[in-house]
């Protein structure tokens, strides 16, 4: 209870450490880790921001902090974190949709609808994603998509859309038109 009180910082830590000291004593140490909710989120970029090994003890463990550290993940949009005494950590993920590819500066990111940056690099399973090219481009992806959707046979044959002075869109078609928004 007192983890979420207005203590001092300095106070909080330090009663951590008085609870992991004592529950390592009585053999409360981490022992297992339950992921659920992840799709496409690397496990080791995870297993990073997660920051815990097996024989930590389970109670010393800053549950909110790893919550915040899994929610800086690209993929996540909301994590719970809760621990399960004697020995378990459970995190529940949410994770972003994948939406458009991103090209900038000769670099190619995966966004969300909101222009959110999921990772960078091209994957293959993604390259079904439309691709937007220039600065601005992912801010406003969301407005090009939904412009684009009113004709569904023509959006499927766009290429790729480029961001122009942050003002307008120049659309690539499949038979080489381009359209100047």
């Amino acid at each position: 209870a007192w983890f979420n009180t207005d203590l001092p910082v300095q106070a909080r830590t330090a009663m951590q450490d008085i609870m992991g000291e004592a529950g390592a004593s009585v053999e409360l140490t981490l022992g297992e880790v339950n992921l659920r909710g992840r799709v496409h989120a690397p496990l080791e970029v995870l297993a990073e921001a997660v920051g815990v090994k097996r024989g930590d003890p389970i109670l010393s463990l800053d549950l909110d902090m790893v919550r915040r550290d899994v929610e800086s993940i690209g993929w996540v949009k909301q994590a719970t974190v809760w621990r399960q005494l004697p020995d378990t950590l459970h995190i529940e993920i949410a994770e972003r949709e994948p939406f458009a590819r991103w090209q900038i500066d000769g670099r190619v990111y995966l966004i969300d609808q909101d222009g959110k940056v999921l990772e960078e690099g091209d994957r293959p399973e993604f390259a079904h994603h439309l691709l937007l090219v220039g600065a601005g481009a992912s801010d406003k992806a969301h407005d090009l998509l939904a412009m684009l959707q009113v004709d569904p046979v023509l959006a499927e044959r766009v290429v790729h859309a480029t961001r122009v002075r942050g003002r307008r869109w120049d659309i690539a078609f499949d038979n080489g038109v381009i359209a100047r928004l």
